[in-house]
């Protein structure tokens, strides 16, 4: 009889009806986004909740960010910028203007001018410390340097300076559209993990981009609207992760599913999971920290 359920077990696993967790931990383990990485695949893809839950809450919120864990997400965006004073803000635009109807320029502006500028809900324009301070290791981190920053590499400097701080090199992912900025990451820290951004560009240029970035820049991540076949096996060809920004209906995860790509940014996470659940069978991550 045991023979006979072994035998049943196996082939409901071949046949897709079983899903196995491929990493197991206890209770003292931790898990790196190096490990989440080599895992990654079209049936079980990274979902990025971008700038949070922000269809529900101002972008980069404390109450946006447990919204998007609540519904099922481990990795958070980032956008990056730099105060007059050098420090690290989260906020997608240079001006405050859209966010939070004050007209301000992080990068002209102290903390001090910065703090007393509040998110619709009341919440601060958070720095990144602060962030790191709230969730330490039990989320991950996806945070993007801006195309300013390759002029000093300061904002690169101030990021990698506090990832050391909190001891989050495991938990960080940086993405940027800007090359040299990631490159200028791995000169300095060759342990954080990479991900290019690329632009709306024509077949020829995107080719050319993923032909000649860097092997260690492990995810390439397309503008949907210029997925396709040719350009996901290539990145796939090069042993790097396939993923597109950003997903905002059932009509954009269909694409995801279409041109089986292996990571996604959302502004639905609750509906994203559940549709990838269903159609590429999404294995969802183990807390960081048990």
């Amino acid at each position: 009889m045991k023979r006979i359920l072994f035998i049943v077990a196996v082939l409901l696993i071949l046949a897709g009806c079983i899903k196995i967790q491929k990493i197991e931990l206890t209770s003292n383990s931790s898990i790196s986004v190096n490990k989440i990485l080599n895992i990654t695949n079209i049936n079980n893809p990274i979902v990025i909740s971008h700038r949070g839950a922000s269809k529900d809450n101002p972008e980069h919120s404390f109450a946006g960010y447990n919204q998007a864990i609540a519904e099922g997400t481990k990795f958070i965006e980032q956008d990056l910028r730099i105060s007059a004073d050098n420090i690290l803000y989260v906020n997608h635009d240079l001006n405050l203007l859209r966010t939070t109807g004050i007209n301000l320029d992080i990068s002209k502006s102290t903390s001090n001018q910065i703090e007393k500028v509040k998110l619709p809900n009341g919440e601060n324009i958070h720095p990144l410390s602060e962030i790191f301070e709230y969730y330490k290791k039990n989320i991950f981190y996806v945070i993007e340097t801006k195309y300013e920053a390759k002029i000093n590499y300061n904002m690169e400097n101030k990021l990698i300076e506090l990832i050391k701080t909190y001891d989050l090199q495991d938990f960080v992912i940086v993405q940027s559209f800007s090359l040299e900025s990631l490159m200028y990451i791995h000169e300095q820290n060759p342990e954080i993990q990479l991900m290019l951004l690329l632009k709306a560009q024509n077949q020829e240029e995107l080719t050319a981009i993923i032909k000649n970035t860097p092997k260690y820049i492990k995810i390439i991540c397309f503008d949907l609207s210029t997925v396709n076949y040719t350009l996901v096996n290539l990145v796939k060809k090069t042993s790097r992760i396939p993923m597109a920004y950003t997903i905002e209906n059932q009509e954009d995860l269909k694409k995801i599913i279409k041109y089986r790509l292996e990571g996604i940014f959302t502004d639905d996470t609750k509906g994203s999971i559940k549709l990838l659940q269903k159609n590429m069978g999404y294995l969802a991550l183990p807390d960081p920290i048990l």
